[in-house]
């Protein structure tokens, strides 16, 4: 009977271990040809950038993915929607794929990647896979990609999404951190929109990264320790940083 107890305590203990041990999520492998079916995207009016080339990008139509090759000498610039040169007073900004991850909103649930190179960045781009954050488990209607789907207006949104150093300073987003783990930014979808960018702020000011570099992505309240009864979720995304070629 003893043996029989002992038994059954540990097989609890194993499945409990195993259940707080989730595997990261496995992703599909990245497609450079079905961008489009894989994201889920229709229709684009402004063309995508390449994610492992500076040189071509990508037309969505009826659901196909469509690939262009940018002219000798010139790069895609997303923001723009067309190939530019790059110079010091036009930097190219074009998109470069540094990797996946997924990141939680609780017991430093955070995701992690590593830059592929070395130098000054402009911005990480942060491309929704699957998941969803939410600052209150018990409202569906919170349910977001970035943040907690509350808005003052029309035109901000509340986002909870921060990115950071190995040592947890903060990267992204440039300016303060509010106290409860949130910042704000003007998009007029809420929080509906597959992609955020998150800019450096002040032109003179650097953000110098080395290759390989561990840049971690955060829950704004994991990050700070706080509220973390009442957060839920697991979002996983695509990484994209531009370098200031300057």
């Amino acid at each position: 009977m003893g043996t029989l107890k002992y038994g059954i305590l540990f097989c609890l203990l194993y499945l409990g271990y195993n259940n707080a041990q989730l595997p990261e999520p496995q992703f599909k492998r990245y497609n450079r040809n079905t961008i489009c079916e894989d994201r889920g995207i229709y229709e684009t009016d402004t063309p995508l950038a390449m994610p492992d080339s500076c040189n071509e990008f990508v037309k969505c139509a009826h659901g196909k993915t469509f690939i262009f090759q940018c002219p000798l000498n010139l790069k895609y610039v997303e923001s723009k929607g067309w190939c530019d040169y790059p110079s010091s007073n036009n930097p190219a900004g074009c998109l470069e794929y540094q990797g996946e991850t997924c990141y939680g909103t609780k017991e430093d649930n955070y995701g992690k990647f590593n830059m592929k190179r070395a130098g000054k960045i402009q911005q990480i781009t942060l491309v929704h896979k699957s998941g969803y954050v939410t600052c209150d488990k018990s409202k569906p209607e919170y349910k977001s990609d970035w943040g907690c789907f509350i808005t003052d207006s029309v035109l901000s949104t509340y986002v909870g999404t921060v990115v950071t150093r190995q040592d947890n300073s903060i990267l992204f987003p440039f300016f303060k951190l509010r106290d409860d783990g949130y910042y704000f930014i003007n998009h007029r979808n809420g929080q509906k929109f597959y992609r955020m960018t998150l800019y450096k702020v002040l032109p003179k000011t650097q953000i110098v990264v080395r290759k390989d570099e561990e840049i971690r992505i955060w829950w704004g309240q994991d990050l700070l320790n706080i509220n973390e009864d009442k957060s839920a979720g697991r979002h996983c995304v695509e990484v994209y940083a531009v370098y200031d070629e300057n």
